[in-house]
């Protein structure tokens, strides 16, 4: 039996999601052990906050990192 809310799209899952771990992202830059580390943290984590945002616009986008 599925406990997620059958009201609840795709969409606003993957977005909620994508949120979650930009959330994570900024708390793992705060503690991270060095300069580059937290750069590489707040990069992930813009990027969640962008896929987040194109999902709450109906627009679809993958993780991507340029390394």
């Amino acid at each position: 039996m599925s406990t997620t809310n059958s009201s609840t799209t795709d969409a606003q899952r993957h977005q909620a999601y994508y949120e979650h771990r930009e959330r994570q992202e900024r708390a793992l830059a705060l503690h991270a052990g060095s300069p580059e580390g937290r750069i590489v943290h707040l990069q992930l984590a813009d990027r969640y906050a962008a896929l987040a945002q194109d999902q709450a616009a109906g627009r679809r986008s993958r993780l991507t990192i340029q390394v």
